[in-house]
């Protein structure tokens, strides 16, 4: 009885703005939560550092890092080849680190086992990255 009082009471119109605003409200929040597990894991990625692959399952490869190459371009390089999970984190870590704009031209054996902290040590030639 009460809910047909209150379907008179209201306008098909108002109806269907408020049909319109519940949607609108829901997907905006779908939105905004996604971008809240994006940002997390990029967060999470840059401080966990942790490597690709665990000890004794990794690979390692040969990698030729370019005179005039950017940091961007290293990272997409590295995650390619499966040695670091995300490029846009690299370049986040790069830009954080002591290394900031030290990477050098070289070719390079870089294992999946290593962390970026340790990528970034070897490329940047601050001598062999620590295990």
């Amino acid at each position: 009885m009460k809910a047909i009082q209150l379907l008179k009471k209201y306008s098909v119109l108002d109806w269907i703005i408020l049909v319109v605003l519940v949607v609108v409200f829901y997907n905006a929040a779908g939105k905004i939560g996604g971008y809240a597990q994006k940002y997390y894991r990029y967060g999470y990625n840059l401080v966990a550092d942790s490597a690709v692959d665990r000890p004794g399952e990794g690979k390692t490869v040969s990698l030729e890092i370019l005179s005039g190459m950017t940091v961007s371009q290293v990272g997409n390089l590295l995650e390619e080849n499966g040695l670091i999970r995300s490029s846009s984190t690299f370049v986040l870590k790069e830009s954080m680190s002591e290394y900031k704009g030290q990477i050098q031209p070289g070719t390079y054996e870089v294992s999946s086992e290593m962390s970026m902290d340790q990528i970034l040590t070897l490329i940047t030639g601050h001598g062999e990255a620590e295990e």
